[in-house]
């Protein structure tokens, strides 16, 4: 039985262990999912500001270079029919503006390009040849600013190249005449780039567009991309251009695979691989058209060591841990076995003990001798310890015995009065007295007939002694042993229950996975991870409870916004009540302050509302409300649902640790009963009381006052 016990510890802390690097590998990926975050974040912040600074330009070129009179004189007239007269036109306008187009190509504008009120291609600077097409259906960009004569801005794929667009209408006078556009290309955002110290940054198109929009003699300006077969590259501006870059195509090649879901949901995101021990961040930011339609990437490439360090730092955690918990393992069961063989002594000093005990005469304990009509022939001087009474007391009043007994407990000494055992012997008894002094102690009572050399009784022999102590101890030592079995019950089941599922679930994928199409291995993941987070939240009420009962967790009141804590509470917990279409409403005002500590209040604010979904039904209300105390200092918070409520003779239930009244939710979902009881040892360390008011079929509400301020 011994060497069962210290089995059972070593697997106990075997599961610890587990459960210790689990937790340590996901708060890794965690910190390296916000890590990530950042980077891609950093790079979306430098496009935004690049771009924007670039289409300031491009308004300052328009209006200083362009909306001139001599300008629009000429523009005025593109409209005429004869076609001799717009080819003069043409010459004129580029003549007229080609030193300035010169000067705004060493700005980094691409384009200078001037279009028809019809959306008719007037003059591209960029190839004077190429007019008259009607861009309708090619440049959403063109045809939004003629048609609304407001500006429009941003990137836009084009039918020779692509830009970022600027398009502005123009006027004579209060006529509109048609529209500009000045563009710059992706290489002018790339120059700008790295005046930010960003230096490997590329661009993808989407291939449809490139096939739809370009013209086919331009379209040998694009490659197909290492990282997606759906994108392009623009030739010019493609980010490995010789030898140096080998490095980027074999991160293109490695990547390609693990990003494809993301290029499918049209999302910024940013991921890191490790090529020849080295690790590189590469951050990819969606680009939309104009037409706000998904159409191209920006990304960049970046060396990084960060992430390895701080895996380094997380495996240098988890090895102390482990090391730490397999010491501390040593030393339990150390203690162990020191117990047993100090559990062996303590036996044999027991018995010694025993022989000597008669051998003393009980001389300590409040001894007594009555005659064979209860008259007291001898007390001992102990009686007025013990009772606060003197021996004078009870000799002068033979009835004070039964008079000091609490009146709960007379019907017990009654009883042990005139009953004898098979030995012929009264039984031990233990009972209350309330002593001189109105103070109720715990009385451990025997008593022996006495019996002269004829067989004659003489009278009682009675020895009594305190034991309140000793009941205090058993009390807390039954409160002790309840929640060890409830700790036991919670690993042996609740907590093996989600283990078995994510094993379970896991060997199926491991074995079968190629037999799955890709819903049923999204299925089988589903509940993988369901059935993790079921383990992690009851590891953190175990851990909480557990640092509870060790004395382990601060309390640190301070001053909070009630509402503001139970609207934390309900956007952790929102997904979880739309999966039952419960509506969890929060009837709190504004300027409702409490004095609490925050980690305990949003436990119990958790568990509150995580029982009344539970244990309400789909298309349910739960409302969390509050009110003043009877005690001023205190507010009473109210957490009611409309739920299956609870029966009456459970109610006194729900917070003892020594009775399990956890049972399954309206849809099955699994609890432990623990969370009730952290509730009401939080809500007490505040000094505060929980109470629940229920109805079968209607509803529960739990009830439970916090101070405002803190108590001197």
């Amino acid at each position: 039985m011994k060497s069962k016990r210290i089995i059972f510890t070593i697997i106990i802390f075997g599961i610890l262990s587990i459960l210790y690097t689990c937790y340590i590998q996901y708060s890794f990926v965690k910190e390296k999912k916000s890590f990530l975050d950042q980077q891609n974040e950093k790079l979306e912040l430098s496009y935004i500001s690049v771009h924007n600074s670039l289409m300031n330009l491009s308004d300052f070129f328009v209006n200083r270079l362009i909306n001139r009179k001599d300008v629009i004189n000429l523009f005025e007239k593109n409209g005429i029919n004869n076609e001799t007269k717009k080819n003069e036109i043409r010459d004129s306008l580029y003549n007229l503006l080609i030193p300035e187009y010169e000067y705004i190509k060493t700005k980094d504008i691409k384009q200078l390009h001037f279009h028809s009120a019809n959306n008719e291609s007037f003059l591209r600077f960029h190839r004077p040849y190429k007019f008259g097409d009607d861009l309708t259906d090619i440049r959403h960009s063109v045809k939004m600013t003629n048609k609304t004569k407001r500006i429009y801005s941003g990137f836009e794929e084009g039918r020779i190249v692509n830009g970022f667009r600027y398009v502005s209408p123009l006027y004579s006078g209060t006529e509109h005449i048609g529209s500009v556009e000045c563009s710059f290309s992706f290489g002018a955002i790339k120059n700008q780039f790295k005046v930010l110290g960003i230096q490997n940054v590329g661009f993808l198109i989407k291939k449809d567009i490139v096939e739809t929009k370009v013209f086919e003699s331009e379209l040998g300006n694009y490659i197909p991309s290492l990282l997606s077969d759906d994108y392009y590259h623009e030739i010019e501006f493609l980010h490995y251009k010789n030898n140096d870059d080998e490095i980027l195509k074999r991160i293109d090649n490695s990547i390609n695979k693990k990003i494809q879901e993301n290029f499918k949901q049209y999302k910024n995101f940013t991921v890191c691989e490790k090529i020849d021990n080295k690790c590189y961040i590469i951050s990819f930011i969606l680009i939309k058209n104009t037409e706000n339609k998904p159409a191209a990437y920006i990304f960049s490439y970046q060396e990084n060591n960060i992430l390895p360090y701080l895996q380094k730092q997380h495996r240098i955690i988890q090895i102390v841990g482990i090391i730490i918990l397999i010491l501390l393992e040593l030393f339990v069961i150390m203690s162990m076995r020191y117990s047993i063989k100090i559990e062996k002594i303590n036996n044999k000093l027991s018995q010694k003990e025993e022989k000597l005990r008669t051998v003393a005469n009980f001389t300590y304990d409040w001894e007594y001798w009555t005659d064979t009509d209860g008259n007291f022939i001898y007390i001992s001087p102990s009686c007025q310890r013990i009772t606060g009474y003197s021996q004078e007391d009870f000799f002068n009043n033979k009835e004070l015995l039964h008079k000091i007994i609490h009146p709960e407990d007379k019907n017990i000494f009654h009883k042990h009065k005139h009953s004898i055992n098979e030995k012929g012997e009264r039984d031990l008894i233990e009972f209350r007295i309330i002593t001189k002094n109105n103070k109720t102690e715990w009385i451990g009572h025997l008593c022996l007939e006495v019996y002269d050399k004829h067989g004659n009784s003489q009278g009682i022999r009675g020895s009594n002694r305190i034991i309140t102590e000793q009941k205090n101890t058993e009390d807390a030592l039954k409160e002790a042993v309840a929640t060890k079995d409830k700790f036991f019950s919670i690993i042996a089941h609740d907590l093996k229950s989600p283990f078995n599922s994510i094993l379970g679930f896991s060997n199926i994928l491991l074995t079968k996975h190629k037999e799955f199409d890709e819903t049923k291995r999204e299925q089988f993941i589903k509940f993988v991870n369901e059935s993790a987070n079921s383990a992690f939240c009851l590891l953190d009420n175990l851990l909480t409870w557990a640092r509870s009962q060790s004395g382990k967790i601060n309390y640190s009141p301070e001053k909070h916004s009630l509402k503001d804590l139970i609207n934390q509470t309900i956007n952790t917990l929102n997904k979880t009540a739309s999966k039952k279409d419960i509506q969890i409403l929060c009837n709190v005002t504004d300027n409702e302050i409490i004095y609490a500590d925050k980690n305990m209040i949003s436990t119990i604010f958790r568990n509150l509302i995580s029982n009344a979904i539970k244990f309400t039904n789909t298309n349910g209300t739960i409302i969390i409300s509050s009110e003043p105390s009877i005690d001023n200092n205190f507010t009473q918070i109210k957490v009611k649902d409309s739920g299956i409520g609870i029966e009456t003779n459970r109610i006194k239930d729900l917070f003892r640790i020594d009775q399990n009244t956890s049972t399954k939710g309206t849809e099955e979902e699994t609890g432990t009963g623990l969370g009730l009881i952290l509730c009401k040892e939080f809500i007490e360390k505040h000094g505060g009381k929980i109470w629940v008011e229920s109805q079968i079929g209607k509803g529960s509400s739990f009830i439970f006052t916090i101070p405002q301020t803190l108590k001197n």
